[in-house]
């Protein structure tokens, strides 16, 4: 009896406190904040938001018919959160610089598309390219609400660290590379797969960050398979695989998220992966980083986990050639 009455005791503490437990957890989730990408010319893109318990992309990829010509006369559904901000806090490498005061709306070209984007007050220590420069360089993040933004470790990828990522990737890879050869409906890969395999890849970049769960580490990989020649190839360009994406490691195995492109030794039609860093919504972990190469550019949101690799926001920032 004793004991059942300690036990009801317990229980109505803990009723008698639901109010302000409730009330201190709903202060430990993530705020409503938004993200936009800073540009070395002062021009901000916005592309994702968090409203507290769910990530959306609100601002238009499109060039809208009706142009808003004040801060003031953007749609609010646009921001994704309220109120509209009006400073953000301007992170780059993983250090909070400084802040950043949007003034005005501006009809941009991103790649070879006006878009509707964002002046503001930044003005870089570093003299912006002509506007030609594809992708044009990025000076980081801006956010508001109090999220911070941690760095994304790059790897040397001539390190121990590095070639045993690639070891534990490697027969995805040429899985990844055959599926993406057969999928061709007019066009043989002149190399057999078994001789395809032969050939060595190399590790072009390497990134590294945790995972929700301690025992799990996440890396990004950029690694290529190059071939020579043939006679019908033009120029002396020959085939090349290109693959990218997750690989997540603990010390007795891996999950892999990879994706495989045949291209040729140009790289016309390839993309590569720009860090921004990592933020935490809700309580997990994501990577916010710049996907762009020659004819198209896009800024995502991602959170790998060993199950899988979820997609917050993929925002199509623009495009050339298509």
């Amino acid at each position: 009896m004793k004991a059942q009455a300690a036990l009801l005791t317990f229980c109505l503490s803990l009723l008698a406190a639901s109010g302000p437990l409730s009330a201190f957890l709903q202060e430990q989730r993530t705020g409503a904040f938004m993200l936009g990408v800073l540009r070395r010319d002062g021009i901000v893109i916005p592309f994702a938001s968090f409203d507290g318990r769910r990530w959306s992309k609100r601002w238009p990829e499109r060039l809208p018919d009706e142009r808003p010509i004040s801060l003031a006369d953007i749609p609010k559904p646009w921001w994704g959160i309220e109120p509209r901000p009006g400073r953000l806090r301007h992170w780059n490498d993983g250090a909070e610089v400084g802040e950043v005061t949007l003034t005005s709306p501006v009809v941009s070209p991103l790649m070879c598309e006006p878009r509707f984007a964002l002046r503001s007050d930044y003005k870089s220590s570093q003299p912006a390219p002509p506007g030609f420069v594809l992708p044009f360089p990025k000076d980081g993040l801006v956010i508001s609400g109090d999220v911070s933004v941690s760095t994304i470790a790059t790897v040397d990828p001539a390190s121990e660290e590095a070639k045993g990522v690639l070891g534990r990737a490697l027969e995805e890879f040429n899985r990844e590379e055959n599926a993406s050869a057969s999928a061709f409906t007019d066009w043989y890969h002149p190399v057999k797969p078994s001789e395809r395999k032969k050939l060595p890849v190399t590790l072009e970049a390497i990134y590294r960050a945790p995972t929700d769960d301690p025992e799990w580490t996440a890396y990004f990989i950029e690694a290529i398979r190059e071939y020579p020649p043939g006679p019908k190839d033009r120029d002396g360009c020959g085939l090349a695989t290109y693959v990218s994406g997750f690989v997540l490691t603990n010390k007795q195995r891996a999950a892999i998220r990879i994706g495989a492109a045949i291209t040729f030794c140009d790289r016309k039609d390839v993309g590569y992966m720009l860090p921004f860093g990592l933020v935490q919504a809700d309580g997990k972990t994501y990577w916010v980083f710049q996907h762009a190469g020659f004819e198209t550019e896009s800024y995502q949101v991602l959170r790998p986990h060993r199950r899988n690799v979820d997609t917050a926001v993929i925002f199509n920032a623009g495009g050339c050639g298509r």
